[in-house]
């Protein structure tokens, strides 16, 4: 951080290291100090195609900060200076999904991937939002062509991860232990593939390999409150022996 402070000092119009260092101040949870300095790289990044991807970073870091109200106001700034590009269409979908209006945000999604068919974050969002709306072979569709290979490699593992809980949902388990178990190759700490990894097997019905599996995502530190017991496949084994002791090992209540 120091470097990072004192590289500023020498070239305060760097936009990129306004943002890393306002990220890195997020992580200490030293929010004040990240917003002066979230405030100070939009300053610098205005007309440049940093803009975007600081307002996406700064309305992220309230997200996290479960300040939504915060994240809401600056998301209604974002809209005002949102580029044409897909970073900009990108920044469109994010706040379209702040206030709720999914149609919105997944035309600017569809608009993002257009310009930028690879695009990580346009690719999150408009798979976040076709599994909300239960829309799995949407879902499905639009991971056609692109591989965890690619640049985004690590958010990729995560839409990847999406598009075998589609699979599972939509019944089509095969493809869906297909896709995850390259997930899990490709990212073996990452602990949400495991989870999807015991859903499929506990939609297909094999229980020591659904326990196991959802065991390891525990491990990997899943957090607990992330698995509905009352939803398919968990109800299945909500009232199991190994689910009881699962539970009474991980929940936090």
């Amino acid at each position: 951080m120091e470097k990072l402070e004192k590289s500023l000092q020498i070239n305060p119009e760097n936009s990129d290291a306004w943002f890393t260092l306002a990220w890195q101040y997020t992580r200490q949870k030293n929010y004040g100090k990240s917003d002066s300095l979230y405030t100070k790289g939009i300053q610098y990044a205005q007309g440049t195609s940093y803009e975007s991807l600081a307002w996406q970073a700064w309305i992220g870091a309230k997200i996290d900060q479960d300040s939504m109200e915060a994240a809401k106001k600056l998301a209604e700034s974002a809209l005002k200076t949102a580029s044409e590009t897909a970073d900009g269409y990108v920044t469109r979908a994010i706040v379209y999904l702040l206030q709720q209006d999914s149609m919105k945000a997944l035309e600017a999604g569809q608009k993002a991937l257009e310009l930028d068919p690879g695009n990580g974050i346009a690719l999150k969002i408009m798979m976040q939002n076709y599994m909300a709306q239960k829309m799995y072979q949407e879902a499905i569709n639009i991971t056609q062509g692109i591989s965890l290979e690619k640049q985004w490699a690590g958010m990729y593992a995560e839409i990847f991860n999406h598009k075998a809980m589609a699979y599972n949902f939509s019944g089509q388990y095969d493809s869906a232990f297909a896709v995850i178990k390259r997930v899990i190759q490709r990212s073996p700490k990452y602990a949400a593939p495991y989870s999807t990894l015991a859903e499929s097997y506990g939609f297909t019905g094999n229980t020591a390999a659904f326990f196991n599996s959802l065991e390891q995502s525990y491990a990997l530190g899943l957090q607990p409150d992330v698995i509905d017991w009352d939803s398919q496949p968990y109800i299945r084994y909500k009232h199991h022996a190994k689910a009881r002791k699962l539970r009474k090992l991980y929940d936090k209540e």
